[in-house]
């Protein structure tokens, strides 16, 4: 009987583990080339009168911060309907060489994005 138990948790633990991996998804950002350093776009948006800037933020993938620090004089909790809200979706890349990658995505068609991942040090 406590076996039973011992390899019915495992089997849950893995269903579960399964289950989260494949709900994980990787933000991948265009880049002009390869050597560009900055990559990503600063957007505006309206805002509805429900919303507010923490709900933006977890929306569009960013920090309290960086939200917060994007508007300044705009009320985070009432931003009020209308209120032109800036994204500050723009980043940078650490310093050092990088490498840029292709990948085809079959569920979007033959769609090729690029993304840039920092070149490992031979070790």
């Amino acid at each position: 009987m406590v076996l039973y138990k011992v390899l019915s948790m495992r089997w849950k633990f893995l269903a579960l583990l399964a289950g989260s991996a494949a709900c994980a998804n990787a933000a991948q950002y265009p880049l002009a080339d390869a050597e560009a350093l900055m990559f990503g776009d600063i957007e505006t948006i309206t805002a509805f009168g429900e919303d507010t800037l923490p709900d933006l933020a977890r929306r569009y993938s960013l920090g309290y911060e960086e939200i917060q620090r994007a508007n300044p004089g705009v009320d985070v909790w009432l931003p009020g309907e209308g209120t032109t809200i800036v994204i500050p979706g723009q980043r940078l890349l650490p310093p050092g060489p990088h490498e840029a990658s292709s990948s085809i995505y079959p569920s979007t068609g033959s769609t090729i994005t690029r993304r840039s991942r920092r070149a490992r040090r031979p070790t």
